[in-house]
């Protein structure tokens, strides 16, 4: 055997028999045992009962309030869970919270969480970089910039501002009239006003066609 491979010989004996050493040095070990205790813990914690659902907490009447406010949150901010909406409200009810109060603040909350569709009129209030939105593209203009694909005005309900696709985007065109739903596009300020710019991490929806193609 050469040097390099005695050396590799000799570390791997010393290997094995470390291995096979106990890890206290005596004739038994309690590995088994501590192996017990652990799988039990987590079989405890896993048979925990789950935490109280507050709405069962209301009255009939706070019931029935919670519910219809939360389905109003739910219509104006699309993919959230109605009974998860309600299961918020309901928690700060119960805490002492003043139902307009309630509302506000899980909405709020609900606003800032990334994938809800936020109105276009609370763009500027919520605390992201990158918001959702849907509406009718009610205007589109020349673009002043060669780079850019499309620019004009979107608008629901609450409000209307400012869009701009970019052209290193590769996003589809739009026209106007239809409705269209921008996802994770990039706010920004103007004279005061927000806008928002449709980017290579975006997404455009068009939500007619797709309902349209599943019929």
């Amino acid at each position: 055997m050469t040097l390099e491979a005695e050396e590799r010989f000799h570390a791997r004996e010393d290997e094995i028999r470390r291995t096979r050493q106990r890890w206290d040095r005596r004739g038994s070990s309690d590995r088994e045992e501590r192996t017990r205790e652990v799988v039990s813990g987590r079989t405890r914690y896993a048979t925990e009962e789950p935490p109280e659902d507050p709405r069962e907490q209301l009255s009939r009447e706070q019931l029935a309030d919670v519910n219809r406010h939360a389905g109003r949150i739910v219509e104006a901010l699309e993919g959230r869970s109605r009974a998860a909406t309600a299961w918020r409200l309901a928690k700060e009810v119960l805490s002492g919270v003043d139902m307009l109060e309630a509302v506000l603040a899980v909405r709020e909350e609900l606003q800032a969480t990334p994938g809800i569709v936020v109105p276009i009129a609370a763009v500027g209030e919520v605390p992201r970089s990158a918001v959702d939105i849907e509406g009718e593209v009610v205007q589109l203009w020349e673009p002043s910039n060669t780079k850019i694909q499309s620019v004009g005005l979107i608008e629901d309900e609450s409000g209307r501002t400012k869009f701009t696709i970019w052209k290193r985007s590769g996003q589809p065109w739009v026209s106007e009239g239809e409705c269209v739903r921008l996802r994770n596009v990039e706010k920004s300020w103007y004279q005061g006003r927000v806008s928002v710019a449709v980017t290579g991490w975006s997404e455009i929806e068009f939500p007619e066609k797709d309902r349209w193609w599943t019929e």
